[in-house]
């Protein structure tokens, strides 16, 4: 029988534990990671950003008119794209 390894966490015998977003932020501050690096927080574990595909930057297109009604006008959004 083979183990199935949780993907975001370690086998159980490495010591871990999740940063909070203070630790993250400061880190980088820090210069901990390198500015070319792109690293997101889930759910407490550092893990390498995905770029941002097609659908997934349509899709956000779709919903951002959405956000700026939901929000007063003192809240600001933006977003970034890839080409479409």
């Amino acid at each position: 029988m083979s183990a199935v390894l949780d993907p975001i966490r370690p086998a159980a015998d490495i010591p871990m534990r999740p940063w909070t977003r203070a630790e993250f932020d400061r880190a980088r501050e820090l210069g901990l990671f390198g500015p070319e690096e792109r690293l997101e927080l889930i759910s407490g574990w550092i893990v390498p950003q995905e770029p941002m595909n097609r659908r997934h930057a349509l899709a956000l297109l779709a919903g951002f008119p959405a956000l700026q009604l939901a929000f007063p006008s003192e809240f600001t959004s933006s977003n970034s794209f890839p080409s479409l």
